[in-house]
């Protein structure tokens, strides 16, 4: 036999990540359609995620998944620079004792010397529940003076409380 003669392959199944695809021609000499595989191809990686924050003490753990079928293509840790591990503390123990809002507890981390970035970073990973820090706040308020609804509205958003969150802290105490 002299074989076939295939010129003009067509793919009739791409290939993913996942399975092989397929290729067809048809023979000019005998009609046969014959049929090949094809490998799959690569992983295709997203962004990078993260899987497990770090804290001050210990590492954080991130991973990049493929975004054709999902599975996990690279997973690394990662350590918190020295800025950003004292900004997260901080921010922290800021926390521990008083309300702040996002806006305000970066205002107070640029006050105490941090950078942007580390300030931005650590209030960005602190574990923390930003509608309670407004009501909070509009606690400390009510207990300090009396105030109209608008007027402790006005407060929080001076206080750089987000209007979901000032919506929230005005119905738990009472507006």
């Amino acid at each position: 036999p002299i074989g076939h003669q295939l010129d003009n392959w067509s793919t009739t199944k791409e290939p993913t990540c996942l399975q092989k695809g397929l290729q067809e021609a048809i023979c000019s000499r005998c009609n046969q359609t014959v049929t090949k595989e094809i490998d799959s191809i690569a992983h295709t990686p997203g962004e990078w995620t993260i899987k497990t924050y770090p804290s001050v003490i210990s590492d954080g753990v991130r991973i990049q998944t493929c975004i054709v079928c999902g599975n996990t293509v690279k997973e690394e840790k990662y350590s918190l620079t020295m800025g950003q591990r004292n900004a997260l503390r901080e921010a922290e123990e800021y926390l521990r004792y008083m309300p702040f809002s996002r806006k305000g507890l970066i205002k107070q981390l640029l006050y105490e010397g941090y950078s942007e970035d580390d300030a931005i970073f650590a209030v960005d990973n602190v574990q923390v529940d930003w509608n309670e820090q407004c009501y909070k706040d509009a606690i400390n308020y009510l207990d300090m003076m009396a105030f109209s609804k608008a007027g402790l509205i006005d407060q929080l958003k001076y206080e750089g409380y987000t209007d979901e969150q000032i919506e929230y802290a005005i119905n738990k105490v009472g507006y």
